[in-house]
């Protein structure tokens, strides 16, 4: 089972996700009722949901979470799945899940704030995105997020100071630092 597991996990990090899904339910079919295989599981559930698969997806992060109740991660990816199926409500009991599970996954703080901004309720999205940063200030686009919400909410130093995080930390897509930049510069130049 371990060298499954192993075998799995580094065929998908490769990029071999044709090989590593076979691995994965070879696993899965041998050990069924063995706990070890909740990250056979996460790792089939990663595959489908990046292939946009999301009901074959769902199901194996919930199955996860038949092994592990508290594996933030699934309960993430299932908000992930949630939210590109349009179903908010859900999403956000997910995400609250996650975080209940590990206050210090970023990724469902992030999603959370998103979900806040996108319904207009912005000081439960600032603290949401301010929890995401707390987490790990490496992630960029939280800044940038947060920068847009003190921008709506007129704390134009607030905005400045987080646009300039998001151009230091960000190293991604030019545009969206284009912007950034932008922003920052209407803002200190009224």
């Amino acid at each position: 089972m371990e060298v499954l597991i192993q075998l799995g996990g580094l065929l998908l990090k490769r990029g071999a996700t044709k090989e590593a899904l076979e691995i994965c339910r070879r696993g899965i079919e041998q050990h069924p009722s063995d706990a070890r295989i909740s990250a056979l599981l996460f790792n089939l559930g990663y595959i489908h949901m990046r292939n946009k698969q999301y009901t074959d997806a769902r199901t194996a992060f919930e199955h996860v979470l038949r092994f592990e109740p508290s594996s933030a991660k699934a309960w993430n990816n299932i908000a992930n799945i949630q939210l590109a199926l349009g179903e908010t409500s859900a999403a956000q009991q997910a995400l609250l899940s996650a975080i209940a599970a590990d206050p210090k996954i970023a990724e469902a703080h992030y999603n959370l704030g998103s979900l806040y901004l996108q319904s207009h309720q912005l000081d439960k999205a600032r603290q949401a995105y301010q929890a995401a940063i707390d987490v790990d200030s490496t992630l960029a686009r939280a800044y940038y997020a947060l920068a847009t919400i003190y921008q709506q909410q007129d704390a134009n130093a607030d905005a400045v100071q987080a646009y300039r995080a998001f151009i230091a930390k960000w190293q991604g897509d030019p545009d969206f630092l284009r912007q950034a930049r932008q922003q920052l510069t209407l803002l200190s130049n009224p």
